[in-house]
């Protein structure tokens, strides 16, 4: 092959002609695979990259549960079942909506009751909420009874934690290894963590 090329290109050069016909072949360049070379220790992985693995800390658990698969989003009989499944391995809540297998996980965090503590957000379940939101938090409760009123917030969001990903399943990998439950990604590369 090495001798072709060489012949072809001195056939080229040498304005003379090269045997019996003046016709020149093209010859195509040899294909060769471009490898990246190997990602250091010390540098990280790209934000959006899709080669992460699922290794989520003790409040979230993929594998208990995962044999339970999702069936129709109106079958009610699966979804009761991830959370019957989910409550036996000490967890709150149970869903589907990660490669539609049942996922079970618990609040990163307990609630905080110091944040809304505040006379405006114990004023009223609606400024209760309004207070949690405010404070990055997904969720409330709010008790008034016997002289006592509370507000507490729940399921903390985080916004940078994951952004940028790209794809959906990376924003999943990357919120559920940060232990956050509850997941939101929008196209093309918003991802909301929380829990």
């Amino acid at each position: 092959m090495m001798r072709r090329i060489a012949w072809a290109l001195l056939c080229v050069t040498v304005a003379s002609g090269c045997g019996p016909s003046k016709t020149f072949k093209a010859v195509a360049p040899p294909q060769t695979k471009v490898v990246p070379p190997p990602q250091s220790k010390d540098v990280p992985p790209p934000p959006n990259a899709t080669a992460e693995v699922l290794d989520p800390p003790g409040n979230i658990d993929v594998k208990s549960c995962a044999e339970l698969k999702r069936g129709s989003k109106y079958d009610l009989e699966p979804i009761e079942a991830c959370g019957d499944c989910c409550g036996k391995h000490g967890f709150t809540i149970g869903t589907f909506e990660y490669k539609d297998v049942c996922t079970c996980g618990k609040s990163r965090e307990p609630a905080n009751e110091q944040v809304c503590s505040t006379p405006t957000a114990l004023a009223s379940s609606s400024n209760c909420e309004t207070c949690c939101k405010n404070s990055a938090y997904r969720g409330h409760n709010w008790a008034s009874g016997m002289g006592l009123t509370s507000c507490s917030c729940e399921g903390r969001t985080e916004e940078k934690a994951c952004a940028g990903r790209a794809e959906r399943e990376s924003c999943w990998v990357c919120c559920y290894n940060a232990g956050y439950f509850g997941v939101k990604w929008t196209a093309p590369s918003t991802c909301l963590c929380a829990g």
